[in-house]
């Protein structure tokens, strides 16, 4: 019924404009709709919200984008794997705020200034201690992580849009690069990689448009040095599954200094610094770029006297880094343009026609990383199939006992007449006997 008045209103809403309070209580019960649990009437209140944007005058469409953004706040306490609500919500605010590029970044540039207060505020408790020591919990939480991802989606879907990038990228990435040092211990490591994840994703958007340069190797550098310091210790003993860093905002106590908890941290490391890396792989500045990650990385391992498995990934990674920096650095031994020939310069990755050590690995990671995938459904098919087949066998032995049971009392209560028959045999071959044993008694008495 709902989805029936939703879709009648869309079709009268140019009619709505004359009648501004009314449209503020209509989008009002929209936004409230809008996180409904069916995924129907979630669909056609945005598409209401989005014709309110599009069709009516200036004024309803900043109520829209502010409605949108602190409804995706207010509702963004927790994240699990099953919380489909906040992707759909940020699928629908980026294409909202991709309406009107001038009133978006003003929205933007205000939450992002929110954001960033509330920052600032936080590091200056954590370095004054003032109040209480968790003044980062206030900005530790997934609301702010939300928030921010969600700039960053609007910004990737529109790398061309200058009026959003040049006012924004900038804040964002002063705020991502906050939210790391608040609190650099190994218990905030999943903020961390979050962090970085973001600013892969920006540099990979950004870089197919115009050239950005972004350098989030020194946090994956110092998680590094922790894993190597934490393998020279014993491991706490722990059974339980690795830790997936994309759910999770805080590690706790009983998993720290365990083996799930480095092997988590290593396959981070080892899946950002290898996207971070091939978004450079063709570029003039990729051999001086690799090389602080390659003397890291060979420090750690000469280190080590036993590299565990983990660790290994590292080491192919640190394989393919250096052929590609050979590659690249021959390359350049063989060109006559200057640094300052901008020109030149931005045609040089296109004399490689087949892809680099660095990308082959990445698509070989890739190819492995969709086979625990398809593994993992054949065996929830064939778990489906057993369980199919239990019950089937479960059904069949239930009909099995009912016609026992059926049999019983029909052979009990209604009388079967060929039980009756052998019974009143058996009666008479019982009383022969008898009569024969007392016969014989009988003439052994006589004699």
């Amino acid at each position: 019924m709902i989805h029936f008045v939703l879709k009648c209103c869309q079709q009268i809403l140019h009619y709505f404009g004359p009648f501004p309070e009314l449209t503020k209580i209509y989008l009002q019960k929209l936004l409230g709709l809008w996180v409904h649990p069916e995924s129907s009437i979630r669909a056609i209140s945005f598409l209401n919200i989005y014709k309110i944007a599009t069709d009516l005058p200036y004024p309803y469409i900043n109520m829209c984008l502010k409605g949108t953004y602190l409804s995706l706040v207010h509702n963004t306490t927790f994240y699990t794997p099953k919380t489909e609500l906040v992707d759909f919500m940020c699928k629908c605010i980026v294409e909202l705020y991709g309406i009107d590029f001038v009133a978006s970044c003003q929205h933007a540039s205000v939450y992002l200034r929110h954001i960033s207060v509330q920052l600032r505020e936080a590091h200056i408790a954590q370095s004054k201690r003032i109040g209480s020591s968790n003044a980062h919990e206030n900005i530790y939480n997934w609301q702010t992580i939300h928030s921010i991802h969600l700039w960053v989606k609007v910004l990737c879907a529109h790398p061309n849009q200058d009026d959003l990038w040049l006012p924004l990228a900038h804040p964002l990435f002063q705020i991502l690069h906050g939210l790391i040092t608040l609190v650099p211990t190994s218990s905030y490591y999943p903020i961390r990689c979050h962090c970085v994840r973001m600013m892969n994703q920006m540099v990979i958007v950004r870089n197919s448009v115009k050239p950005l340069f972004l350098n989030p190797t020194f946090y994956l550098m110092e998680m590094l040095n922790y894993c190597v310091v934490l393998q020279q210790k014993k491991f706490k003993s722990w059974k339980g599954e690795q830790l997936n860093f994309q759910y999770i905002l805080k590690v706790g106590d009983r998993y720290m200094a365990t083996k799930a908890f480095m092997d988590s941290i290593v396959d981070e490391i080892h899946i950002n610094l290898l996207t971070y890396l091939c978004c450079y792989d063709r570029s003039v500045s990729f051999p001086e770029l690799a090389v602080p990650v390659l003397s890291f990385l060979k420090h750690c391992f000469a280190s080590l006297q036993i590299v565990s498995p983990s660790l290994l990934k590292l080491k192919s990674l640190y394989e393919a880094v250096e052929q590609t920096s050979k590659l690249l650095s021959t390359k350049l031994n063989e060109v006559n343009f200057a640094p300052n020939d901008i020109q030149k310069v931005d045609q040089f990755p296109r004399q490689f026609k087949q892809p680099t050590p660095l990308q082959k690995y990445h698509q070989k990671i890739q190819k492995h990383a969709q086979q625990p995938n398809t593994n993992k459904g054949k065996q929830q098919e064939l778990e489906e199939e057993l369980e199919n087949d239990r019950e089937i066998n479960h059904y069949l032995d239930e009909l099995d006992e009912d016609e026992l049971d059926d049999d019983e009392v029909e052979g009990v209560d209604q009388g079967d007449p060929y039980d009756v028959v052998n019974s009143e045999e058996e009666e008479e071959d019982e009383y022969e006997d008898d009569t024969a044993q007392t016969d014989n008694k009988t003439k052994k008495r006589k004699l």
